[in-house]
């Protein structure tokens, strides 16, 4: 997939789930604060790939499939950010 084809995918869905987020002129703020979330929550999975850490009682290990849903939680929002920012698609 080109990022061109990533962005209008992202453009489509998002302007479905996030109708609100239209003319914000603040989304690219916005978009930041959840991708730092993101990247925190994708932080924390790849730290349990290994399994649970010593001492964390029920911690469970993370799964390839949580990593995945991770990653594209942060390359969705990297791509709305581009558009947000009028990123060149191109490049």
């Amino acid at each position: 997939m080109m990022l061109t084809d990533l962005q209008q995918a992202t453009a489509s869905l998002a302007d479905r789930a996030w109708p609100e987020d239209r003319g914000n002129p603040h989304l690219a703020d916005c978009l930041i604060a959840r991708l730092a979330e993101e990247t925190g929550e994708l932080a924390q999975t790849v730290r349990l790939l290994a399994g649970p850490r010593p001492g964390r009682p029920g911690e469970a290990a993370a799964t390839q499939a949580e990593i995945e849903d991770e990653l594209g939680d942060c390359l969705f929002l990297l791509a709305r950010i581009a558009l947000a920012t009028r990123a060149d698609r191109a490049g």
